[in-house]
């Protein structure tokens, strides 16, 4: 069968129909010959060819033109619109049920029983290069792309249980599982903004990492910002070096405050890296050293992975069960000095599960706990604390008889504490079984 056969079709009833049948007939069987070509310079003559005659036949076919046209104008505002599409979804919250959603680099995880009630929230990308994304930058720092985290009822509420917030981590700029890079942070929506790192940060992941953070409440935009990678090196180090006497070294173990550690800022040198230390002036006839674990600081790849084993296989799985046990192999592991302990916080809690659950460990002769939760706290308890965040504190200063600044300051270190403990809160809590 001949090319042109190819293209027969039924037979013309009227004049014009026959000559615009020839015309489609060309139109075609030259679209159909061009690929046939295996000169460039042929081709794009057939191509220039091809085009004049399709657009005389569409100036001879209106209503095909106009089919054709507004096809293509569909198109490019399909195009448009998914382009420049509003950079959002929306999140619903009940009791009832938990609600997941991932949306571009972030995933919102909202837990049962977060919220009295049914809560919806919407999750917007900032869009990068705009003077809000520049702004937003500047204040926190952020790199990549950023998210507005907002309740559609316009009602800041305090969460009774952490809300989960995952972001994906570039594998271009991951330094490895053994290092700490990256946090969380986030700006208030507020007036002026509030600029916060999220603490207790937590790489996670197989196939890809990401670094989750929780956060109790949800009215911010929040990013990922960069540090100087640091080798997350955790345990009992050496902060004082003396010579040997018959005094017990001293073992400090902090807190929610790091100042607890003594390290004098600003005072690190080449031959003393690690900078002077206020215990070590205050027992200058002792050694020094200081239990390093990341209570506030993001925890690497490394440490979640032995956590999440942990969490799997003990009888009591719990941060502070964790950190308890790593704290007994440290202990172990350096027998043959005897240590004086001073706890403070949460810090005094591990030491004290480990010392309580391991009898092994002899080469601790004292130990002093200062500001311990040991009867558990109400101070990370959402539930206090939802009973006057976000409400005006005008009202609340005249209901408590406290000026309204002292109000909204003591609201701001409730929330502050309770950011600060992360995935501790529930552990500290007078009913916790830690």
């Amino acid at each position: 069968m001949s090319d042109r056969e190819l293209l027969e079709t039924g037979k013309p009833d009227t004049e014009d129909e026959v000559k615009h049948e020839k015309r489609t007939k060309r139109v075609l069987f030259d679209l159909f010959n061009f690929f046939k070509f295996k000169s460039l310079r042929n081709s794009l003559d057939r191509v220039g060819l091809f085009l004049k005659q399709l657009w005389n036949y569409f100036k001879t076919h209106r209503l095909v033109s106009l089919i054709v046209a507004s096809g293509a104008a569909a198109t490019i505002l399909l195009l448009v619109l998914i382009l420049n599409r509003s950079s959002s979804v929306e999140i619903t919250s009940g009791e009832a049920f938990q609600t997941q959603v991932q949306y571009s680099r972030v995933t919102v995880e909202v837990p049962k029983g977060a919220y009295a009630g049914e809560k919806s929230f919407q999750v917007v990308e900032v869009k990068e290069g705009t003077q809000e994304y520049l702004k937003y930058k500047e204040l926190a720092g952020f790199e990549g792309p950023i998210y507005k985290i907002i309740p559609t009822d316009g009602r800041d509420e305090l969460a009774l249980k952490p809300i989960k917030i995952r972001y994906k981590i570039d594998p271009s700029v991951y330094p490895g599982d053994e290092f700490v890079h990256f946090v969380l942070r986030y700006v208030t929506l507020k007036d002026p903004p509030v600029v916060s790192t999220i603490n207790g940060c937590e790489v996670r992941g197989e196939s890809g990492r990401y670094i989750e953070g929780l956060a109790f409440h949800t009215s911010f935009v929040v990013g990922l910002a960069f540090k100087k990678p640091e080798y997350a090196d955790f345990g009992i180090k050496l902060a004082v070096d003396r010579p040997p006497s018959l005094k017990p070294d001293l073992l400090i173990i902090p807190g929610l405050d790091q100042n607890f550690t003594g390290v004098i800022p600003n005072t690190q040198t080449h031959d003393n890296p690690a900078g002077s230390n206020l215990w070590g002036l205050l027992f200058p006839d002792r050694t020094v050293w200081v239990y390093k674990y990341p209570l506030i600081t993001t925890r690497p790849r490394n440490y979640t992975r032995a956590l999440e084993k942990h969490f799997r296989t003990s009888p009591v799985p719990s941060y502070i069960s964790f950190e308890a046990k790593r704290l007994a192999a440290e202990l172990k592991r350096l027998s043959l000095r005897t240590f004086d302990v001073i706890a403070q916080g949460i810090g005094g809690l591990i030491v004290r599960y480990a010392l309580e659950s391991d009898p092994t460990i002899t080469n601790v002769r004292s130990l002093v706990l200062l500001s311990v939760p040991n009867k558990g706290t109400n101070v990370t308890n959402p539930i206090y604390l939802s009973s006057l965040y976000g409400r005006p504190v005008e009202n609340l200063g005249e209901i408590f008889g406290i000026e309204k600044d002292d109000m909204a300051f003591l609201i701001s270190s409730l929330l502050g504490t309770l950011e600060k403990t992360n995935a501790y809160w529930s552990e500290i809590l007078p009913s916790s079984l830690v």
